[in-house]
């Protein structure tokens, strides 16, 4: 059997594969930049479509040039984010050489992503905040925090977490979505609740970098994140509260529906951590919005008793309710319209020539 180790015939060549790898690396990055320019495909070392190295250069040639690729990538980490990026955006790319042929001007702000814990293996943690930014002349200086649904399994960041920060950039809002832990990955309750409170806190923290105004920062939720942003906004500590909360087909009351309860034994919420029983005067005003057809998170169970329970205590609420599709339906159904006059009505909302309303 073959040993782990190379034998004492193969440790040279090993080693002069590497010495020449060290020694070329810098003429092939020098080459590779020139190849890249003149759009040529760049060499990979056993790969198709390789350029033709020296005549006789063979695996050594191959092997400098993946040690230059190696070196090449370390440099550009080491330069750090474009200037386009704003900071903190530890994982903001540096994009492609065909991209950089492009007109930038013409695209849309590149997210940034935000880890909430860098000290813990990613493996574990995969918590992460992206941020999507609004085009300058539409920018307000308010931001909402997005929640997706998913119950607690799953993150639904397409049409609950992505579509929604694209609605929101379009009225000159900052989105901020949260990919929070999942109960499915070992992470029970209340570790969602952890994930929002400590994106919020980083929000707040990071407001005049990110140029957000921290008395407007909002909380957005579907359906478990509707949940999960309700349970935010029942925050008193002003460090974690929003200024506002807009929830879509929520969970509200945990027990509901029967046939569907969410279990403690499970990792999900206790009933004791439904939104509506923390309501108090200093919750934020409410947009509410659930289809007459969702019979998940029917209004009769979740949104109705919410704002029952706001309305006593005084505090401000938009409540839609109509047939708008089933649980799930996203961004779809008509109510973005309805939530855009209430945002507007607050100061939140860029008109079109780039006038706050």
């Amino acid at each position: 059997s073959r040993s782990a180790t190379a034998s004492p015939a193969h440790r040279p060549r090993a080693h002069q594969l590497v010495t020449l790898a060290c020694t070329f690396a810098p003429m092939w990055r020098r080459s590779w930049s020139v190849l890249a320019k003149a759009g040529c495909r760049l060499p990979r070392a056993g790969g198709a479509g390789k350029v033709p190295l020296p005549k006789g250069f063979g695996s050594c040639g191959a092997a400098a040039a993946s040690a230059s690729a190696v070196v090449g990538a370390a440099a550009a980490l080491r330069s750090g984010p474009p200037a386009s990026c704003d900071e903190p955006a530890p994982f903001c790319g540096r994009g492609s050489a065909a991209l950089s042929r492009t007109n930038n001007s013409a695209l849309p702000p590149r997210p940034a992503h935000h880890v909430l814990r860098p000290d813990v293996d990613p493996r574990m943690d995969a918590s992460v905040l992206i941020r999507f930014n609004p085009p300058e002349h539409l920018r307000t200086g308010a931001a909402v925090l997005v929640f997706p649904g998913g119950n607690y399994e799953q993150v639904c960041m397409d049409k609950e977490g992505h579509k929604a920060a694209v609605w929101l950039n379009s009225l000159g809002i900052t989105a901020i979505v949260l990919r929070y832990r999942c109960i499915t990955e070992g992470h029970y309750w209340p570790a969602q609740l952890e994930d929002a409170e400590l994106a919020m806190r980083m929000v707040h923290d990071n407001a005049t970098v990110w140029r957000i105004d921290r008395y407007r920062v909002g909380v957005m939720g579907f359906s478990a994140g509707g949940h999960l942003a309700g349970m935010t906004a029942a925050a008193e500590d002003p460090a974690v509260k929003p200024n506002l909360q807009i929830l879509v087909y929520p969970c509200i009351d945990v027990t509901k529906p029967e046939w569907w309860p969410w279990k403690v034994c499970d990792g999900f919420p206790p009933f004791g951590d439904s939104p509506h029983l923390l309501v108090h005067p200093g919750t934020p005003p409410a947009f509410l919005t659930v289809s007459t057809e969702d019979d998940l998170c029917s209004a009769e169970h979740n949104t109705k008793p919410y704002e029952d329970r706001l309305r006593a205590v005084g505090v401000p609420v938009e409540h839609v309710i109509r047939p708008m599709g089933k649980h799930g339906h996203g961004m779809d159904g008509g109510w973005k319209e309805e939530c855009e006059t209430w945002l507007r009505a607050r100061g939140w909302v860029a008109e079109v020539g780039g006038k706050i309303a």
